[in-house]
């Protein structure tokens, strides 16, 4: 028999094409591998900011936004916002993002109206933002951790020298000493009442304590012997209005 011999058809691919195309595409992979330790080397690594916590840490203080302090170092920041999470990753409240910021900035975040006001506990602050554009190569973070504190659930004061003796040693008035313990509190009222709850006298309203204070009672009835209980309230001027006023109470023995 004689040999058969096929030519290649017009316009096909050449045997050898794929394995050169095959080696090529090899080849642009390895450029790409030693070109992107290169990129990432000169790219911005962190987001360069301080990051002020706001004063007077208080949970009930935050009904609706949580304000923070950004200072930037270095070049512009783009696209800079502050969010709140907690622990377990679900998201408090964010705030608005500011286009370019040079120096520092105050962002405001609202907060999700169902966690107003907030809880005392401890939660994550992230700050995200693009420094240096051009080399930045994408968005860069930084947390702090955020901890606030419940209401005092009483008032940081003591009574030095509680009255005591006979009874009919006391006229008109019954005066208490009562001293702050630690900070000033406004608005203190104070009262006597009987153990059976009925009250028998009221001081003025004493506009601040801090330090110690006499606080005069004038007596609604002549005081009998027994056992009073004298009851102060007020606010602790270190946190805020909405905690509400806060009691101290002593017992008083007289014959």
């Amino acid at each position: 028999m004689g040999r058969v011999v096929v030519s290649p058809i017009a316009g096909s691919t050449p045997a050898w094409r794929p394995a050169r195309v095959l080696a090529a595409c090899v080849l642009a992979l390895a450029m790409l591998a030693l070109a992107t330790p290169a990129a990432q080397a000169g790219c911005t690594t962190r987001l360069p900011v301080n990051v002020s916590l706001p004063d007077g840490l208080y949970a009930l203080a935050y009904t609706k936004h949580l304000r923070v302090r950004v200072a930037a170092h270095g070049s512009p920041i783009r696209n800079l916002r502050a969010e709140l999470y907690t622990f377990s990753g679900r998201r408090m409240g964010v705030s608005r993002s500011r286009r370019t910021v040079r120096r520092a900035a105050t962002l405001e975040l609202r907060l999700e109206r169902i966690f107003r006001p907030l809880q005392a506990g401890a939660y994550t602050l992230v700050v995200t933002g693009e420094p240096n554009a051009s080399r930045s190569c994408g968005p860069k973070q930084v947390t702090r951790l955020l901890r606030l504190s419940g209401c005092k659930t009483t008032l940081p004061m003591t009574f030095p020298r509680l009255p005591g003796g006979r009874a009919a040693d006391y006229g008109h008035f019954l005066s208490v000493p009562a001293r702050s313990d630690g900070g000033v509190i406004s608005d203190v009222r104070s009262s006597v009442f009987g153990f059976d709850g009925s009250l028998l006298g009221r001081a003025s309203t004493l506009g601040a304590l801090f330090g110690e204070k006499v606080l005069d009672h004038r007596l609604l009835a002549p005081l009998q012997p027994g056992s009073y209980t004298v009851v102060v309230e007020g606010f602790i001027d270190e946190q805020p209005r909405a905690c509400g006023r806060q009691r101290a109470q002593a017992t008083m023995t007289f014959e």
